[in-house]
């Protein structure tokens, strides 16, 4: 409420005290806004190390908001020293907790061996929970594993036109159909389309 000034005067100074007692107690959401004053300097001086440490105690309460700032800030190296390992780590985390596009990262990081050893059947494993979620790019990716049969995946041509397909109708500006069309026969990708729409209807809320 005195942040903005709901019902009360705004004011920073009191905002800070008060989510500073919730963050003291363990409350991941005031953790949360604590680190926001403190990187803002709303309130009290910009403190990023500070800023940092609440972010890292709300990240181990999943919260979501906080992994993404604290990823932004190692990502930055500007505060925190860039650190593939824990930007690996924290980017499992929110993938883990269902964020599509930290679920694309963290295949992009396997199949890489960025951060994290490289794994194309993991790679292939987050693409395809991403892709799923109507993630356009990883819709891509999961057709490029299926086309080329890469992390233990069979070579499958139609699953393949199927996911380019997905993934250009979610607005990725590469088709991958392309390279597939003079290796598939009309019938097979009349299925591959066939399937796409069967998928779209059925995935309503995640299509882009």
């Amino acid at each position: 409420m005195y942040t903005s000034g709901d019902g009360v005067s705004q004011d920073p100074v009191k905002a800070f005290h008060w989510f500073s007692k919730a963050a003291e107690q363990g409350n991941a959401e005031g953790q949360y806004n604590l680190a926001v004053m403190y990187e803002n300097g709303e309130g009290v001086k910009p403190d990023c190390v500070e800023a940092a440490k609440w972010y890292s105690r709300a990240a181990k309460q999943n919260h979501a908001y906080a992994i993404d700032n604290l990823l932004a800030m190692y990502e930055r190296g500007n505060c925190l020293k860039r650190d593939d390992a824990a930007i690996a780590g924290l980017t499992k985390q929110l993938a883990s907790m269902g964020n599509a596009d930290a679920q694309l990262n963290l295949g992009s990081w396997y199949a890489m061996g960025r951060g994290l050893p490289k794994d194309e059947a993991e790679a292939g494993k987050w693409f395809s929970k991403a892709a799923e979620a109507g993630q356009p790019t990883a819709q891509f990716m999961l057709g490029q594993w299926y086309r080329d049969g890469r992390g233990g995946m069979p070579q499958d041509y139609v699953a393949a036109y199927k996911w380019f397909t997905l993934a250009v109708y979610g607005g990725n500006q590469v088709d991958g159909r392309n390279f597939l069309k003079p290796k598939l026969t009309p019938d097979q990708i009349a299925e591959a389309e066939k399937q796409a729409t069967e998928w779209r209807q059925k995935h309503p809320a995640t299509t882009r």
